[in-house]
């Protein structure tokens, strides 16, 4: 564990641990509630909903923690459009409609691979470097991914196939947002700019879920089904980055992002215990391979990586991965 900050209470390495694997569980669990969620909800209303009360719970947090409105607060507007598309607006679209057509377990092995994308959005902008090592690891993720989406084009159905690769659609937007959001992130706390990017999603998600709306049976959609979205708000989009924050703090950055390879598998035990899924063996074998890919790729080197320890390849606003994950 690395020595505390200034100002933070000391914690017992058992319970950062505890926490951590809170965490995973509460990110995995955000498949089980959204295809529950999905059995009564259209899903570009679902992921609408899913916005408006993800932006006013990040709203009230961002308030309760800053003593300042978020989008009073963040001056640079044209930017935030741009990350709410990217991180947001696409983002859930994408990641809802995806899973609406695919198994859970395939969405969340398929979401570990938001760091690739963000190395490769971060290399295309010359944020990054290119190295051997990298382009293996991002070589070997590849593989395992066109893997499980190649699988369902043989053995699965043309709407797995396609949920598949929104959900690789999804990873590649939330990944972009990740490497452009990155100076604005350094220059204003990171709760007011999630929430506002948030609160700007609410209107302009608008336009694309109006048929949802429209085509929405609002009197058939059963609890099971608005508890299922009340835990894609609370859980996932908000205790988890809250508690993920607090562990950063107190552990190293490589022990918290090696929490982030359990979020699959959990995912995957739930799906099959919850849902009823069966998780074949090329899927599993496809998940180790972009798990071992992720690894490669955002692993640091030499004595700078001894001393910060691996990349921390959980994204720091919600996301569906890894979310938001």
């Amino acid at each position: 564990m690395e020595p505390e900050a200034a100002g933070q209470r000391p914690a017992a390495p058992a319970t950062v641990h505890a926490v951590l694997f809170t965490v995973a569980v509460l990110f995995s669990l955000n498949y089980l509630f959204g295809k529950i969620a999905l059995r009564s909800f259209h899903p570009l209303a679902l992921a609408w909903l899913r916005v408006c009360g993800s932006a006013a719970l990040l709203s009230l947090l961002a308030w309760v923690q800053q003593r300042r409105w978020p989008l009073a607060a963040v001056a640079e507007k044209r930017s935030l459009v741009l990350y709410s598309l990217l991180g947001v607006v696409f983002n859930q679209l994408l990641f809802i409609s995806g899973l609406s057509l695919t198994s859970a377990h395939e969405a969340a092995i398929l979401i570990t691979t938001i760091p690739i994308f963000t190395l490769v959005g971060a290399i295309l902008l010359k944020t990054e470097k290119a190295s051997l090592r990298r382009g293996l690891g991002i070589a070997v993720a590849a593989v395992g991914a066109l893997t499980i989406i190649g699988f369902q084009g043989v053995a699965g159905t043309r709407s797995s196939m396609l949920g598949d690769v929104l959900v690789l659609l999804n990873c590649s937007s939330f990944g972009t947002y990740l490497v452009v959001s990155r100076p604005i992130m350094s220059r204003y706390p990171a709760s007011l700019v999630i929430a506002s990017i948030f609160l700007i999603a609410v209107p302009l998600m608008l336009p694309f879920c109006l048929v949802g709306l429209a085509r929405q049976n609002w009197g058939a959609i059963t609890m099971a089904s608005w508890l299922g979205l009340a835990g894609m708000i609370i859980g996932p989009t908000v205790v988890a980055y809250q508690l993920n924050g607090w562990a950063l703090g107190r552990a190293e950055s490589s022990t918290v992002a090696a929490y982030t390879y359990l979020q699959p598998f959990i995912a995957s035990l739930l799906a099959a215990a919850v849902l009823k899924e069966t998780i074949g063996g090329t899927t599993l074998i496809s998940g180790t391979i972009i798990c071992i890919g992720v690894a490669l790729a955002t692993r640091r080197s030499g004595a700078r990586g001894a001393k910060s320890g691996a990349v921390n390849v959980r994204p720091s606003a919600p996301s569906d991965s890894c979310g938001t994950r």
